[in-house]
């Protein structure tokens, strides 16, 4: 979900370098009509309007949950956690000083990956 999304910021942004002569690409995702970075308002908004661009072959919308930067921010922390990446490293990415704070954001994921370890966990013992 997240690729997608980013996928389509970045298309709009070669759009408008393309299209306007006073865009300023300075390698950012979130920009203005000039390359500036934008206000977290127009961020969020932007982020709703290609969610609901994302449809499938028949003109279903794809996305249904309201997505934000935090979904974003989340998302992240998640999928890191699911890749195995260290607390400590996911700390240092994100900002977080307290390890509570972390933990308390992918709990979930870590529930979820104990589940998979169990499952694995018996398969073996069959």
């Amino acid at each position: 979900m997240v690729n997608i999304i980013i996928e389509n910021l970045i298309l709009e942004n070669k759009k408008a370098k393309q299209w306007d002569s006073n865009y300023n690409d300075r390698g950012l995702i979130f920009t203005n009509h000039y390359g500036n970075p934008m206000t977290l308002s127009s961020v969020n908004r932007n982020i709703k309007l290609a969610v609901e661009s994302i449809k499938d072959k028949d003109g279903k919308q794809i996305i249904t949950k309201h997505v934000t930067t935090h979904t974003l921010r989340h998302s992240h922390i998640s999928l890191l956690s699911q890749l195995g990446v260290s607390l400590k490293a996911i700390m240092e990415r994100v900002g977080h000083t307290d390890h509570k704070t972390t933990l308390q954001i992918y709990s979930h994921v870590t529930e979820q990956m104990d589940k998979d370890m169990m499952s694995k966990l018996e398969a073996v013992g069959r």
